[in-house]
C-alpha cells in the first residue's frame, strides 16, 4: 500500500514493481498545502496536497488514476523540480520514464481547486507500454480496460499443476465451472457461483461456452460475450498433460498444461497460467513454457487479449510469435 509523504525529505517510496499496481485510500481533507506551496505547476490550481514518490522502471509508463474524489487533480513533476510537470487531470495521467537503462524516481502529487473533503482513491501502476483502447475515445468506467507486460516477473502465477483440479475436456471442448470469486469484467460483477467456461483451446468465456479452436484479434466480432484469451489456439489435451483449475483466495488459477494440436504430444507441453484476481480486478497471464520445438511455438498462431463483447475488447497479440517464455501479461480495468 503506498503511502503519502513530503516530496523531499521523508517520502515513503513507493517502487512500483511491473507485477503489483499500488493503491492507497484515505481522507483527502487530511492534508494541507505542500511542497508545491503557493506556485505549483501552470495553470494547476494550488490546494490540499498528497504527495508521493514513485519509482517507475527504464523505459516503462507510470499511469496514475484517480478514482475518488471528482474535483482533485493529478500531476506527476521531475524528482524534486516543477520544470517537468505534466497537465493536471482529474482521471488519470501517463508519464513515460524515457531513460532506457536506469529506472528515475518521480513526484506524483494530488491537488484539490480549493478545499476537498472526502474520500480519495488513488491507483499506480507501471506498464511496458499504455494498450490500445477500443473503440477508440478511450476508457470508460464500465469498459476501460489497460495492458503492461515484463519479461522479468511471472510470480504472480503459480504452478497448480499438483494442487489443482483436473478439468475434464478432449480435444475442441468446454467444461462449465463455478467461477468461484468475486470478479468485475467490463462493467459486470461476477459472483462465486457464476459459471465460467473452460475451453482446452486457451480461453475462458462468461455467458456461454464455446468449442472454437481459434479466434481473431480482439475485439473479435463473431462471439459477442465475454472472453478472457491467454493462448487461443488449436492445442490437444487428450495428448496428455492436462488444464487444472485452483481458487486460492479471491484469486482463480487456470493452468494449460496442454500439447499443441498436431503434435501428438511428443514435443511436450506448454506451461501457460492464467491468474483472475477478485482483489484488485486484475488479469494475469503467465507463459512459463511455449516453445516446444513444434510449428505453433510462441504464439504464432494464437490470440491473447480480452472483450466484453464482440465491439468492446483490449488485445495484445494476435498470430504473432511475441508470447515466449518468461513473459508476463497482465490487463487491468480503469
Amino acid at each position: 500500500t503506498a503511502s503519502p509523504g513530503d516530496f523531499c525529505s521523508g517520502a515513503t517510496v513507493v517502487d512500483l514493481t511491473v507485477t503489483s499496481p499500488q493503491n492507497w485510500t484515505g481522507d483527502f481533507s487530511a492534508f494541507t498545502d505542500g511542497f508545491l506551496g503557493g506556485t505549483g505547476c501552470s495553470g494547476v490550481a494550488v490546494g490540499p496536497e498528497a504527495w508521493f514518490e514513485v519509482t517507475v522502471p527504464a523505459d516503462f509508463w507510470l499511469n496514475v488514476a484517480n478514482s475518488g474524489a471528482a474535483d482533485a487533480q493529478v500531476q506527476v513533476i521531475d524528482a524534486c523540480t516543477t520544470s517537468d510537470c505534466l497537465a493536471a487531470s482529474t482521471n488519470s495521467v501517463w508519464w513515460h520514464n524515457d531513460d532506457s537503462t536506469n529506472p528515475v524516481t518521480v513526484m506524483v502529487a494530488v491537488e484539490g481547486d480549493g478545499i476537498v473533503t472526502g474520500a480519495l482513491d488513488i491507483d499506480f501502476e507501471a506498464m511496458s507500454a499504455p494498450g490500445t483502447m477500443f473503440p477508440a475515445g478511450g476508457p470508460t468506467a464500465a469498459t476501460g480496460w489497460y495492458w503492461g507486460a515484463t519479461d522479468t516477473d511471472v510470480s504472480m502465477c503459480p504452478d497448480i499443476s499438483s494442487t489443482g483440479t483436473l478439468v475434464p475436456l478432449s480435444d475442441d471442448d468446454y467444461e462449465p465451472v463455478s467461477l468461484g470469486i468475486n470478479f468485475d469484467f467490463f462493467g459486470v460483477a461476477y459472483g462465486t457461483s457464476e459459471t465460467l467456461y473452460i475451453n482446452s483451446n486457451g480461453i475462458v468465456t462468461f455467458n456461454t461456452g464455446t468449442t472454437s479452436l481459434g479466434g481473431g484479434a480482439m475485439p473479435y466480432s463473431t462471439y459477442s460475450y465475454p472472453i478472457i484469451s491467454i493462448y487461443w489456439d488449436d492445442l490437444n489435451p487428450t495428448y496428455g498433460g492436462g488444464v487444472y483449475r485452483q481458487v486460492i483466495g479471491n484469486k482463480l488459477v487456470v493452468q494449460y498444461a496442454i500439447a499443441p494440436y498436431g503434435s501428438s504430444g511428443s514435443y511436450g507441453y506448454y506451461d501457460i497460467r492464467l491468474v483472475i484476481d477478485g482483489d484488485t480486478d486484475m488479469i494475469h497471464m503467465c507463459y512459463i513454457d511455449t516453445n516446444v520445438g513444434y510449428g505453433g511455438d510462441d504464439g504464432i498462431d494464437a490470440t491473447c487479449g480480452i472483450q466484453g463483447d464482440g465491439t468492446i475488447g483490449l488485445g495484445y497479440s494476435n498470430n504473432s510469435p511475441v508470447l515466449v517464455d518468461g513473459l508476463h501479461v497482465w490487463f487491468v480495468g480503469t
